[in-house]
C-alpha cells in the first residue's frame, strides 16, 4: 500500500470508506448514496484492491493507518481496549 493511497480515492470511493469506517451497514451506504448494493461491493473490492487487504477489518485498519493523527482536542478512540 502506498502513502498516497488515500488521495487516488474517487469521491465515491471516499465517501463509501468513511462510512465502512464508521461501520455503516452496506445497505444503509447504499440507501445514503442512492445507489445498489451491488455497486458499493464494487466500490468496497476497489478500494481492498487500494489498500491491498484482504477483508473489510484489514480494509480499515489500513485506511487508519493513512490517516492524520488525531488533535488532542478530539474524543478519544473508544474500540481500543483498556488494560
Amino acid at each position: 500500500m502506498s502513502s498516497g493511497a488515500v488521495r487516488r480515492l474517487t469521491d465515491r470511493q471516499r465517501s463509501v470508506m468513511e462510512r465502512i469506517d464508521r461501520r455503516v451497514p452496506i445497505k444503509v451506504i447504499a440507501q445514503e448514496l442512492g445507489v445498489s448494493e451491488t455497486r458499493i461491493n464494487q466500490h468496497i473490492r476497489a478500494l481492498k484492491d487500494v489498500y491491498d487487504a484482504g477483508s473489510l477489518g484489514e480494509l480499515v485498519e489500513n485506511y487508519r493507518a493513512t490517516l492524520p493523527p488525531k488533535a488532542s482536542g478530539e474524543a478519544p478512540d473508544l474500540n481500543t481496549e483498556k488494560t
